[in-house]
């Protein structure tokens, strides 16, 4: 009876959100109203909402369900239900009457439920949605933080500076494959960014910089950042190492198709990064008397990536699809990951009749630090897969289906007696914007 129950649970779980998109055809026909608003299941308020934007004052909130299980393989056969959601308020100075070229963000974040987290023995987390906010103290748990105040202010077209607390998850974008934010492209973390940057930048900190725009086809950003993790903490009570992060994004043309190339950097310092790679007496001996473990005080990576289209319809820029590419490289000094690569093909509109669905396909591998400890512990190279389809059944209602392959790169060691076999991950995921 022990491995009925869950069982019979995953498939339960499975089949309600199934019912759940089934009926959701049925609801379309009585939600024309709902359905053509650009705000969201409540609608425009009877105009509030638009005379608020033009006054320079918008905001939105969405909230996001999965059920994600292993359903073979791995280290643990488990289904979870996970929830998230994020409120996000905007101002403009300028149509709020008070001086041109000033924004201000502020933002909240909540997660509940919990993820299947390593259960398919996995290097690269299978969902984004189960990591932020990222409050070190409270992983699993349920968790409300505020993730992003700070303030935007243009000096012209071409320069601006910003500054206070920064929610990072949006950097390191690509059209097709998406951002750590986003709950409508792959749920992989690998396909979302690169596993490099995370030694060095925090999901939520405080921060500031400069944004600079030379030319129309050309962004860049200079920002420094508190290394430290300050989701559901106290942000002025962190201090601890710095981060210099530079990112730099480049549109062109090809044949006539929009592209897209994104270039970044980070070096760190000032902060307490375990030294990989000494000898292992010398470590052991350091411990035994007291003297930890060695570290190092920086740290660096760089990451790349790229997107180009091989089809727009030419009565609908929204609807193309074409290829990406994700690249980093990293100290492997300091960074248990080496290096990564991921790509593959997405786009919207796949399917003429379903204009705004977007689709991805994908394959990644992580290679990590060939230093001590890393092959000691029975860590090698993963490399995973990833397909799924988001289908926009309402204008505020998104269901995704997903499905991962992941080749956990198993093996033996002294340390590590079993590792997991290879693992299918299947999930579903229901996003609301309100």
């Amino acid at each position: 009876m022990q491995n009925v129950r869950p069982f019979i649970g995953r498939k339960c779980a499975f089949l309600l959100l199934l019912c759940i998109a089934a009926l959701v055809p049925m609801l379309q026909a009585h939600a024309e109203e709902a359905a053509s608003s650009e705000f969201g299941l409540t609608g425009d308020w009877g105009g509030q909402r638009t005379t608020l934007a033009e006054k320079g004052i918008s905001f939105s909130l969405d909230l996001t369900s999965q059920v994600q299980g292993v359903l073979n393989g791995g280290n643990d056969e488990s289904t979870r239900v996970l929830g998230s959601s994020e409120f996000l308020l905007d101002l403009d100075t300028d149509k709020l009457g008070l001086w041109p070229g000033g924004f201000l963000r502020v933002a909240a974040e909540g997660r509940f439920g919990r993820g299947v987290g390593a259960a398919a023995g996995n290097l690269s987390p299978v969902s984004n949605d189960a990591l932020f906010p990222f409050d070190e103290d409270r992983t699993g748990d349920e968790v409300v933080a505020l993730t992003e105040l700070f303030y935007t202010q243009f000096f012209s077209p071409q320069v601006g500076a910003f500054g206070g607390l920064l929610n990072t998850s949006g950097g390191d974008d690509n059209e097709y494959s998406g951002n750590s934010r986003s709950n409508e492209h792959f749920m992989n973390l690998s396909f979302l960014f690169s596993a490099v940057e995370g030694r060095a930048v925090p999901n939520v900190t405080l921060g500031g910089g400069l944004i600079l725009i030379p030319h129309e086809k050309v962004l860049g950003t200079l920002t420094y950042l508190e290394s430290e993790e300050s989701a559901g903490t106290n942000p002025f009570h962190s201090g601890s190492g710095s981060t210099l992060a530079t990112e730099w994004t480049f549109k062109h043309e090809l044949a006539g198709l929009p592209g897209r190339q994104v270039i970044g950097g980070i070096y760190a310092w000032d902060n307490e990064f375990f030294r990989l790679g000494e000898d292992p007496r010398v470590n052991l001996a350091g411990v035994v008397r007291g003297q930890g473990l060695p570290e190092t005080d920086d740290t660096w990576s760089v990451y790349y990536n790229m997107n180009q289209a091989l089809y727009v319809d030419p009565n609908d820029e929204e609807r193309q699809w074409g290829v990406f590419l994700r690249l980093g490289y990293a100290d492997d000094e300091s960074n248990p990951i080496h290096w990564t690569v991921a790509g593959g093909l997405g786009g919207v509109g796949l399917i003429p009749s379903r204009p705004r669905d977007r689709f991805g396909v994908g394959i990644y591998h992580l290679e990590p630090s060939d230093e001590f400890p890393i092959p000691q512990l029975g860590i090698q190279g993963e490399t995973g897969v990833e397909v799924f389809y988001n289908a926009q059944l309402l204008s505020w209602l998104q269901l995704t289906a997903d499905l991962q392959y992941i080749d956990t790169g198993r093996r033996t060691t002294r340390l590590v007696s079993t590792v997991g076999d290879d693992a299918w991950v299947g999930a579903l995921r229901a996003r609301i914007t309100f």
